[in-house]
């Protein structure tokens, strides 16, 4: 009996002695930038206090499908990067022979992302890999449901925090939905990114999994599903909160007939106006897709920039065409003399705001919404006239509102049965155009006007920095000519881009921003962000079950 008391004794102490050699996970940060392609970039750092016997540290990524991981890159609080071992990891090997070291061990649908601990103590592990996949294409909307933070992790981390970002675009409640599962906490779409982050301890019985929505036109997914987007949610919403479980009354039944009935024959409307919209933009330019429209050299559309940007956006509705326009009335002003862009010591070009008279009010929409952006920079560069980025940026965001206004008085895209065949095949020949420009043997005699309406144009259409460095590599007297003729310095690349760019980007956001803040009363059933439900998420991918130190 006593030998039996002792060696219970000793089980409870080993016991006792695993618990307190638990690694403790203070926090995880994940940071992920998604790209055009629907792929990511995945950056997480787990800041661990390394105890016990384990040699590494795993992540469990399964249920990817069609999706993969690639390019696992590791480093520590040190600085060190870590020596990759691809998909050849070793996982019973000493602590010392893990050391440095990182890898991946293939599954049957997925890998464990593994890397060794060193030592024993608090460590910050910094894991970057590539995801391709993450966003996919469904018939109605772009997005994912994701996990990415698994269940059953042997130390759960004491705080998460999720952002989630799209490369060269803010995302705002207008563009994006979310919605969050299996934790508590909260997500939003804040300061242009999705944010996802835990209110509550995470558990065992914890998971993050994140939910997203976009609008069509912000990603071109490599993967594309042939079903909608309700669908997943309606998979992922089953055993959630996000559902009003109550149950129908008889009239709740029938008014759900009628509804159904009506939205029926608005469904059957709606296609036979898609099959007539397809058919009317095909007439529009000459029975040929956009892509295939016969070149046309001279400006489109009498030159109005705001009649261009609405023929093209009837046919692409893209979340960058207002953008766009704004880099192409930036680029217009320049060319007009209005702005300038001179050098600074010891840094980028800088835009200086000329005088420039505005005085005359036009009756043409096209020139007033010109003058009024010309009137915002006059506004941000201060006495010096000198308007640094910093300044725009500083100034931009601190006037969301005007900029906001200024947006909302562009007209919306043109009615397909309003435009002319002529304006939609001058708006989109131009483009393929300037898009060809290499392959064009004959470009004939070299008009400095007309080039410049090239480079503005371009803009518009977001093909600037190709037009520009074909332009240089096929007809480099342009520039010669242009500078001689208006006596303006040559445009460099960075200039282009970190300048004019730059500029109608923090217009567009800071608008963007504005217009989100006043819709932020939108509940989380809609997808406008707010508290998480613990239950529901099912149809994720990635994630599973398990992962942290053995």
């Amino acid at each position: 009996m006593r030998l039996l008391k002792a060696l219970l004794c000793c089980l409870l102490l080993s016991f006792g002695l695993q618990l307190s050699a638990q690694s403790v996970v203070d926090s995880l940060r994940i940071d992920v930038s998604l790209r055009d392609d629907g792929s990511a970039a995945v950056t997480e750092v787990w800041s661990i206090d390394v105890q016990g016997s384990i040699t590494e540290w795993y992540l469990v990524e399964d249920n990817l499908g069609r999706m993969d991981i690639r390019n696992l890159r590791v480093s520590d609080e040190t600085g060190i990067e870590y020596v990759s071992e691809g998909t050849s990891w070793d996982v019973d090997r000493s602590r010392a022979a893990k050391a440095g070291r990182c890898g991946m061990v293939r599954k049957s649908n997925g890998y464990e992302l593994c890397w060794g601990v060193g030592s024993n103590g608090r460590h910050v592990y910094t894991v970057s890999y590539d995801m391709t996949g993450l966003v996919k294409s469904y018939t109605d909307a772009d997005g994912f449901n994701h996990m990415f933070v698994t269940r059953g992790l042997g130390s759960s981390p004491e705080n998460i925090v999720l952002c989630i970002r799209k490369q060269g675009l803010i995302l705002t409640s207008a563009n994006t939905k979310v919605w969050g599962f299996g934790f508590n906490g909260q997500i939003d779409v804040l300061e242009g990114a999705v944010k996802c982050w835990t209110t509550e301890p995470f558990t065992q019985r914890s998971a993050m999994i994140a939910m997203v929505c976009f609008e069509k036109g912000i990603f071109t997914p490599d993967l594309s599903y042939d079903k909608s987007f309700e669908d997943v949610k309606a998979a992922a919403f089953d055993g959630s909160d996000y559902h009003d479980d109550s149950a129908p009354s008889l009239i709740d039944k029938l008014i759900g007939l009628i509804f159904a009935a009506v939205t029926a024959l608005i469904g059957y409307a709606a296609v036979m106006s898609v099959v007539r919209t397809r058919r009317r933009r095909k007439e529009l330019l000459g029975g040929v897709s956009p892509k295939d429209v016969m070149w046309y050299r001279e400006t489109p559309v009498g030159g109005d920039l705001k009649e261009a940007y609405s023929v093209f956006k009837a046919f692409e509705n893209s979340t960058l065409a207002l953008e766009r326009l704004i880099g192409a009335y930036i680029t217009r002003l320049y060319y007009k003399g209005a702005l300038s862009i001179v050098p600074q010591e010891g840094g980028k070009p800088a835009l200086r705001v000329n005088e420039y008279d505005v005085s005359n009010p036009s009756s043409s929409t096209d020139i007033s919404l010109e003058n009024r952006l010309y009137g915002f920079f006059k506004a941000a560069a201060g006495s010096d006239m000198i308007l640094q980025q910093r300044e725009i940026k500083r100034w931009s965001a601190a006037h969301g509102k005007e900029l906001y206004e200024w947006q909302q008085d562009v007209p919306e895209a043109k009615s397909i049965w309003a435009m002319t065949p002529v304006e939609a095949q001058q708006v989109f020949g131009l483009r393929n155009f300037l898009r060809d420009f290499t392959l064009i043997q004959d470009r004939g005699v070299v008009e400095v006007g007309l080039w410049n309406n090239y480079l503005i144009y371009a803009s518009l259409y977001g093909i600037a920095e190709q037009v520009y460095k074909d332009f240089k590599k096929v007809c480099p007297e342009y520039f010669v000519l242009a500078q001689n003729q208006m006596g303006t310095q040559e445009l460099a690349p960075v200039v282009i881009h970190d300048t004019i760019g730059n500029t109608s980007r923090y217009f567009h956001r800071s608008a963007l921003n504005y217009a989100s803040g006043q819709s932020s009363g939108s509940v989380s059933w809609s997808g406008g962000g707010g508290t998480t439900s613990f239950g529901g998420g099912g149809g994720f991918s990635g994630g599973g079950f398990g992962g942290g130190g053995r």
